[in-house]
């Protein structure tokens, strides 16, 4: 008996592992520049003589759009295809995230494309990745959305030590494309091939 109900369980994970396994790529894109920001500070600081105040300002003002935005892309999710919702935040945040190296010392600019970010993050933010991950698992719901979230440890854990060494090799300005590939790219990739539901 118990072997019956283990052989749905197991096929629940070797038919859906793939999406979960992008779902867990995915989810450190969303937090890559939160966990890396701290290492750009001084360099933007130095560069621009912005206050730290100034220089995450622009941060501080995207977690606001974000707060506001997100709901507006939970909508979204149950109404599109989650696929090409995931696939494009991917590159757009890509995209954004490498812009932040246009920087000049106006303040003004900076809180823009931060806002950019923000707006490109909410694409691929928590919501999308669990509601594609809930919906394909049943049996084995509860651990699977718990391992996407384990992805987001993933950059806590080395974001802001890559940043640092990105900003270290080649400079502040560099180091954003740099940072926004190292995330971005194997998440695109994996996306593309595995994040179907």
């Amino acid at each position: 008996m118990a072997s019956a109900a283990a052989a749905p369980s197991r096929s629940e994970w070797a038919a859906n592992g793939p999406l979960l396994f992008s779902a867990f790529m995915g989810m450190p894109l969303t937090a890559a520049m939160s966990y890396s920001l701290g290492q750009f500070l001084v360099p933007l600081e130095q560069e621009f003589g912005w206050s730290r105040s100034q220089a995450s300002t622009g941060f501080s003002l995207s977690l606001l759009l974000s707060f506001l935005a997100t709901p507006l892309v939970g909508r979204l999710i149950d109404r599109s295809n989650a696929r090409l919702l995931a696939l494009s935040g991917i590159a757009l945040s890509g995209l954004a995230i490498s812009a932040l190296s246009l920087a000049t010392a106006s303040t003004a600019l900076w809180i823009a494309l931060w806002c950019v970010v923000a707006l490109a993050g909410v694409l691929i933010g928590p919501t999308v990745w669990i509601a594609v991950v809930s919906a394909a698992f049943e049996k084995n719901r509860s651990l699977a959305i718990a391992l996407t979230l384990c992805g987001m440890s993933i950059s806590a854990m080395f974001a802001p030590l890559t940043a640092r060494w990105f900003i270290d090799m080649f400079g502040w300005r560099m180091a954003f494309p740099l940072v926004a590939l190292l995330w971005a790219g194997p998440a695109f990739v994996v996306a593309l091939f595995c994040f179907f539901h």
